[in-house]
């Protein structure tokens, strides 16, 4: 009921409750998604925008649990905030049907008092305040967290950012992520998006941008600022809209389906195994437009250009089931998200039996191999065995 109130009448509500006492008789129990306050606690600034900021912090669960959170906190009392805050309201309130690992949860929203809170899943490498914790628990937390991301690291011989936006991630960590980690975030992120049109939900706004990946590569899908419920949607009032990111029916007709959804995925792969490169970078959006929209022709591999270290299998699968002017001839999700399981199986099969095939030859041989490209690397000059 609150979390339907205005910003003022919110206000108007606390102020009158603080003339009086009284008790209710059969007082309204609040939602299991709604906090108070009083159960947050505000950590340091991760981020801002129009909106307001988003800032690290705790929420205490009623359960009487502590966990780490992202908290949006709204500002001002415009109509241009509200507007935005009613926007934000109904992002909170389509994310409370959603529950799945790739997609990131919100626990629920703080409307008793200004500012308004809407508190999120933490989706970052940083380890941020808990009060629940001592200084002396704090430290050996985080000590032990970060000596375990370091062996793995050091067992992968590869050091990378942690994790938080997509976009920012691939472009931090270019040129250090393996195609097979590649091909499993885009599997998670197909995952992400086929349990939302399960759920007969359109994004319509998937971007790497859009994501957020953990410590541990696992992307989950977020901003849910466009989304809408049901299997088409036509806009009706002007708007501005990611031009690089759209079917060739949203540019020319302004309708989204869960087919846009589909060719909008297609562009994240094309940023995740381009290391965060904007797509049709250097281009105009009028330029894109007379790319991809039906009244200009063009052949299925010119919508982009995907890059090279793509799987061939990936890459015709996109180039002729996902970017397709027809969206009745466009993948659905689940073949995607198929498409994407198949290749990492094959993949890791392959890996397996490469370990078997190195555990059945020589070690002595496999040794000189490896010691005779690493001296190859190193100086230039090809390695003698004793044998030479």
């Amino acid at each position: 009921l609150l979390g339907r109130l205005s910003p003022q009448k919110l206000v108007d509500v606390r102020n009158l409750t603080m003339k009086f006492t009284f008790a209710l008789k059969n007082p309204i129990k609040l939602q299991p998604w709604e906090f108070l306050h009083s159960d947050v606690k505000q950590g340091k600034l991760l981020g801002q925008g129009a909106f307001g900021e988003v800032r690290a912090g705790t929420l205490h669960l009623k359960t009487g649990e502590t966990v780490d959170v992202a908290i949006k906190v709204t500002k001002g009392s415009s109509d241009l905030c509200k507007a935005k805050i009613k926007e934000m309201m109904k992002e909170a309130r389509l994310m409370r049907n959603f529950n799945h690992k790739n997609i990131v949860r919100i626990y629920g929203v703080a409307v008793d008092e200004q500012p308004l809170y809407i508190i999120l899943e933490l989706v970052t490498g940083e380890l941020p305040l808990n009060s629940s914790l001592s200084a002396a628990a704090l430290v050996a937390r985080r000590i032990y967290r970060y000596a375990d991301l370091l062996l793995r690291r050091v067992a992968e011989r590869t050091f990378f950012i942690l994790g938080g936006a997509l976009n920012s991630w691939l472009k931090a960590n270019a040129g250090r992520v393996e195609v097979k980690d590649k091909t499993t975030m885009c599997l998670g992120a197909a995952q992400g998006v086929e349990y939302l049109h399960f759920n007969h939900c359109m994004h319509r706004d998937l971007a790497a941008r859009n994501c957020l990946i953990t410590e541990d590569k696992m992307v989950k899908i977020s901003d849910f600022g466009l989304s809408r419920m049901g299997t088409h949607y036509q806009i009706r009032t002007a708007m501005r809209l990611p031009i690089k990111w759209l079917a060739p029916e949203t540019i020319t007709t302004f309708s989204f389906s869960l087919k846009t959804d589909v060719f909008s995925f297609g562009v994240v792969v094309f940023e995740i195994f381009s290391d965060g490169a904007e797509p049709w970078e250097g281009k105009t959006n009028a330029e894109v437009k007379s790319y991809v929209c039906p009244a200009h022709p063009v052949t299925h591999g010119e919508f982009l250009t995907l890059p090279d270290c793509l799987p061939d299998n990936l890459r015709s699968f996109i180039e002729e089931r996902v970017f397709v002017k027809d969206p009745a001839e466009r993948a659905d999700m689940s073949e995607v998200r198929g498409s994407f399981l198949l290749t990492k199986q094959t993949s890791t099969q392959r890996f397996m039996a490469g370990r078997q095939d190195f555990r059945t030859s020589s070690c002595r041989e496999q040794l000189t191999s490896i010691a005779g490209e690493r001296r190859l690397v190193e100086t230039g000059a090809p390695f003698k065995t004793e044998d030479a």
